[in-house]
């Protein structure tokens, strides 16, 4: 519940109280989304789930405001923050994916806004990874199997066994 509270009504809620002054000087929104939306990793569903939500209502927002108010979607993949922790990579399973610098992702951001993109997915490697799911949806989801829910389920089964005493 806490993910959807903030993700996607912390952001409907904001962006609420902020419309009348973006109106008044044609201003831009910028939406962190995130991969998850479509790079979907085990254990995160509420998660995933309230990122598309967010997406969602603001590509729908965006046809609405149109031409007085930009959007800038942004879509990130793991970024260095307190709560892409080990903990969490190991608990997700996802430790292998390249964790993106905080700086670099600002960046990206800052000139994306700039230049009045509609759209930035980082880092860069993930726009493949897009580009997969799109067009090639079975393999794509035979990679994720064997990349995340094999992987996954090998973990929890080795843990299973050192609980047990049987390694």
């Amino acid at each position: 519940m806490r993910a959807r509270d903030v993700n996607f009504w912390g952001s409907v809620n904001a962006t609420q109280f902020a419309l009348p002054h973006l109106r008044k000087r044609k201003g831009r929104i910028v939406v962190i989304g995130s991969t998850g939306g479509w790079f979907n990793v085990p254990t995160m569903s509420v998660y995933n789930a309230s990122k598309v939500a967010q997406q969602s209502f603001f590509e729908t927002l965006r046809v609405e405001l149109a031409p007085d108010i930009g959007i800038t979607m942004v879509t990130l993949g793991t970024v260095t923050t307190p709560l892409a922790n080990d903990d969490f990579l190991n608990e997700a399973n996802i430790q292998w994916v390249p964790i993106y610098p905080v700086g670099d992702c600002a960046k990206a951001i800052v000139n994306s806004v700039r230049r009045g993109d509609e759209y930035l997915t980082e880092p860069p490697w993930m726009r493949s990874v897009f580009l997969w799911v799109m067009f090639f949806p079975e393999i794509w989801h035979a990679a994720r199997r064997l990349l995340l829910v094999n992987r996954q389920k090998a973990s929890s089964q080795m843990w299973k066994s050192c609980n047990n005493g049987s390694l």
